[in-house]
């Protein structure tokens, strides 16, 4: 009995101690959303492209070129201004004025706040086309998110990690449940 009751609290602990260790792991940040979105088609190139990560952005002072967005156009052109402006989960860079219709390319490498990097890329369209609906440039860094946009997405990691550990409570109660079974079993077997 002992044993059994031995066993099963490493199992738990080891179970608590994977759960505790990649539960943080499990929600990696990534792109939640872009301005202007992937693939869209857009009237006018906007003054900012915005970039909104499922958790905080990491910012080290002195380490500015940590964080990278780029903006060229079908020719290879760069078409940002090289300021990256960070707040929480959303990373921002200014658009050069003067570029007209055309593809454009969003390249960015970023790291979250758990230290992992996050890199990838999109195209977005601006031309005539989208001009009879005509999507107003995105506002500032400053102003396009709210408080609220970013609590939401905290809670939404939060409810991740929740349910990572809520699965594994269940599958301990449940092997427990089984020793528990064959263990009554033996001993009516005796």
């Amino acid at each position: 009995m002992k044993k059994i009751a031995s066993g099963f609290a490493a199992l738990a602990l080891g179970l608590a101690a994977i759960l505790g260790v990649s539960a943080p792991a499990i929600a990696h940040a990534e792109l939640v959303e872009g301005s202007p979105a992937a693939d869209s088609l857009i009237g006018a190139l906007p003054e900012y492209v915005d970039l909104t990560f499922g958790e905080n952005i990491m910012t080290i002072d002195g380490s500015e070129g940590s964080n990278i967005i780029t903006v060229v156009d079908s020719n290879g052109a760069k078409v940002d201004d090289e300021t990256i402006v960070v707040d929480a989960a959303v990373v921002s860079v200014g658009i050069k004025p003067g570029f007209g219709n055309g593809t454009y390319t969003v390249t960015y490498r970023v790291v979250s706040e758990d230290g992992h990097p996050i890199e990838g890329s999109y195209k977005f369209e601006v031309g005539d086309a989208a001009q009879t609906n005509v999507i107003a440039p995105a506002p500032s860094p400053s102003a396009s998110h709210t408080d609220d946009e970013h609590a939401a997405l905290e809670a939404q990691s939060t409810a991740n990690t929740v349910l990572a550990i809520g699965g594994g409570v269940v599958v301990v109660s449940a092997v427990a449940g089984i020793i528990l079974i064959l263990q009554r079993r033996k001993k009516q077997a005796n």
